[in-house]
């Protein structure tokens, strides 16, 4: 007979995705380069317009009428995919902790991109700008208000601590299209100070850094 029990520790990969480390990991670095892909994009989409809307590069057998700007050769073509990559990273590791880029990512892009539409349409008189203004920030603000609608809690602190514990939520609180676990688990904990505090500062802070760079990181190419 054997005394004593075995114990099987689970796999280090494992242990990293379900530990404090990899939710902040998924929390920080998620706003942060998610912004920094935004601002890049954003900001690559000014110059354009400066030079009538299109432009072309590389070579060509034919004259280039609008020679694209320095940086939107060189960042258009990638940040896109960093951006929606981060996404994915982000819901993946952060685990439900911090205010939850998944939620803000869609409408960030469509109703900024939608204002600068707009903005067009007014400076210019242009009903063009004014359509697509007004679609992007119906597409941009319809998922927000239902993610908003289901629990407003979940789309700034997330769903979890940076322990992974599951927060107590109201009774009406439901899962959304975004933001799918559902409301109320078994050992759900109740909500302190500290919690929000790091669910967020840390994502808004490394925002916030990720669009300092990325203006920095373009006024360095562009000059």
């Amino acid at each position: 007979m054997f005394s004593g029990m075995v114990t099987i520790s689970a796999p280090p990969a494992q242990r990293f995705l379900t530990s404090p480390f990899a939710r902040l990991l998924g929390a920080v670095v998620g706003w942060f380069v998610y912004l920094l892909s935004f601002t890049l994009l954003v900001r690559s989409f000014v110059d354009v317009a400066g030079v009538g809307g299109f432009c072309a590069s590389g070579q060509s057998a034919y004259v280039i009428a609008h020679q694209c700007p320095p940086g939107a050769t060189i960042f258009i073509p990638w940040v896109i995919f960093t951006g929606l990559i981060t996404v994915g990273l982000s819901v993946w590791l952060s685990g439900g902790f911090g205010m939850p880029l998944v939620a803000w990512a869609w409408p960030i892009l469509f109703c900024v991109l939608g204002a600068g539409f707009l903005a067009e349409g007014y400076f210019a008189a242009d009903l063009t700008g004014w359509l697509l203004g007004a679609m992007f920030e119906i597409m941009g603000l319809v998922p927000l208000v239902i993610a908003l609608r289901a629990a407003a809690g979940r789309a700034f602190i997330g769903t979890s601590n940076i322990m992974g514990q599951r927060f107590s939520e109201g009774a009406k609180a439901r899962p959304s299209m975004m933001m799918r676990a559902p409301a109320n688990p078994d050992g759900a904990v109740s909500l302190r100070a500290i919690d929000v505090l790091l669910a967020l500062i840390l994502p808004l802070a490394s925002a916030w850094a990720g669009v300092y760079l990325a203006l920095s990181w373009y006024a360095n190419v562009a000059s």
